[in-house]
């Protein structure tokens, strides 16, 4: 039975908190959901969330491959992240990106098939 599997079934019996391991719980309702990771939760990240070291400045953390809005355990610096990118997710924004995305996606699936069919034929 897998690790998954057992959460599963811990957590149809005993509830919506199930304790795993010493310093494990899992939670599995939406609401508890909402309040860790919710915009407005008072739950900070764990150090597990800490990678390498982190930038000298706000600005530089917008290229630091070790910061970005899912890791930082910094609220100020998230908010910071967050109000920076915001604008690029807006339906407006991604309306205007959609035939971009559309070019990509259709050469994606264009260099498939030319594999699939080189693959077929290499196995004739």
């Amino acid at each position: 039975m897998s690790l998954v599997l057992t959460q599963n079934v811990s957590s149809d019996s005993a509830g919506d908190v199930v304790r795993i391991q010493p310093n494990h719980i899992s939670f599995s309702s939406i609401h508890a959901f909402q309040d860790i990771y919710g915009q407005s939760t008072k739950a900070s990240k764990d150090v597990f969330y800490s990678v390498g070291s982190k930038p000298a400045s706000l600005l530089s953390e917008m290229s630091a491959a070790t910061n970005n809005t899912t890791n930082d355990s910094d609220s100020k610096r998230h908010s910071f992240l967050r109000r920076v990118l915001n604008p690029s997710f807006a339906p407006a924004s991604l309306r205007a990106f959609e035939p971009s995305m559309k070019q990509h996606f259709n050469r994606l699936i264009h260099g498939y098939s030319k594999r699939q069919v080189k693959m077929m034929a290499s196995s004739k």
